[in-house]
């Protein structure tokens, strides 16, 4: 069972969420703050987003890709707030995540 104070909750934290982002957008405050994150910073930025893509295709999918894939679908949002929506995107699903399934449970902290 949901409980409400959980909902309010996580629907606050959206809330918060979306106007920091509009915030920085409109600001140009992102760009600056972007450009003065260190390069190793967003590598691990871009790992997460992987992971998370991941995790999310698995769920919905009932595939595991491939890391190397992951990180397509997790630069997916870009692209498509670049182009019209006219245009096609193919993801090639390649790869195996299962190959991948120790290195994405070391850094989830999971232990078989």
């Amino acid at each position: 069972t949901y409980r409400v104070e959980t909902f309010q909750y996580m629907a606050a934290m959206c809330i918060e969420f979306t106007a920091i982002i509009l915030l920085l957008g409109m600001t140009g405050l992102g760009r600056v703050i972007t450009e003065k994150i260190p390069n190793a910073l967003k590598s691990g930025i871009i790992l997460g987003a992987a992971l998370a893509a991941f995790h999310q295709l698995t769920e919905f999918e009932g595939i595991m890709p491939a890391l190397e894939t992951a990180h397509a679908f997790a630069y997916l949002p870009k692209l498509l707030s670049e182009l019209d929506n006219k245009s096609n995107i193919v993801v090639n699903v390649s790869g195996r995540g299962d190959k991948d399934i120790n290195t994405v449970a070391e850094i989830d902290g999971i232990e078989f």
